[in-house]
């Protein structure tokens, strides 16, 4: 086999190669954490990619696991459901190693009890079931965005939101589309979570705020305002993303880039 080498970015943004492995073995990265791309391979018949998801089995650590890349060509009832089951489970599991922590503690001691872990135990979970429900975007927006779009260019949405963003006009139509905004329905869950994380960045609490592009960071200091559509990104919700710029026209601004 010439190529099928697996590319991978670093942290000051340049590519790393990593080598075909010989037979026999493999290479094994996290790719929800690493970017990474698979280049071509020639003069085989196939070249092997399997997909694994892990879920750390020590209490207390949490799977930062999205399914925004899978999302726009799946099965999404069925999806949903083994999405919501998985989740959930793990929050069982939580759940009832929070209860035997509460109940060795106090049988060592009655007069006290963990309410620090139990406080950082309810912020877990609030946290985690709601990036689980964000995930399990409107079936409806879902199908709509399929019917005008295409799986290329769902994944694509993020390259097209950097260009309508740069965008000369954008500054003097976004007053406007937000206004819009504001009563357009689908999004109003995504409207609170945009305050909440533009409070994060204020505050300067970004190490609390989960990306589906890794590890969160926004300078509060730069020259860019942190925009609706950069917290549609943060959450990986394409789809929504896509019908925002579809809906308001903003779309003819790429086009006219």
């Amino acid at each position: 086999m010439t190529g099928g080498e697996t590319y991978i970015r670093k942290g000051d943004g340049s590519a790393v190669k990593v080598e075909g492995p010989s037979l026999g073995h493999c290479v094994m990265l996290q790719g929800g954490q690493v970017e990474h791309l698979a280049a071509r391979a020639f003069r085989t018949t196939e070249r092997i990619t399997t997909i694994t998801s892990y879920c750390a089995a020590i209490p207390g650590l949490y799977d930062d696991s999205y399914i925004s890349n899978v999302r726009p060509y799946c099965n999404l009832p069925e999806l949903y459901t083994e999405w919501s089951n998985y989740r959930l489970e793990k929050m069982k599991q939580e759940i009832e190693n929070i209860q035997a922590t509460i109940i060795q503690h106090v049988s060592r001691d009655r007069d006290s009890f963990p309410l620090d872990e139990v406080y950082h135990f309810a912020e877990q979970q609030i946290s985690y079931l709601k990036r689980t429900a964000r995930q399990m975007v409107d079936q409806t927006l879902c199908a709509e965005v399929r019917r005008h779009f295409g799986v290329r260019e769902i994944n694509a949405t993020s390259e097209k939101w950097v260009v309508v963003r740069a965008h000369q006009r954008f500054k003097d139509l976004l007053p406007g589309v937000m206004a819009q905004t504001l009563v357009w329905r689908p999004v109003c869950l995504y409207l609170s979570d945009w305050e909440e994380t533009k409070y994060m960045i204020r505050s300067g609490n970004v190490s609390f705020v989960y990306s589906q592009q890794g590890t969160f960071s926004w300078d509060q200091y730069r020259f860019e305002e942190y925009l609706f559509g950069d917290e549609l990104l943060r959450q990986g919700l394409k789809e929504v993303l896509l019908a925002w710029l579809h809906r308001f026209d903003l779309l003819n601004l790429e086009k006219d880039s």
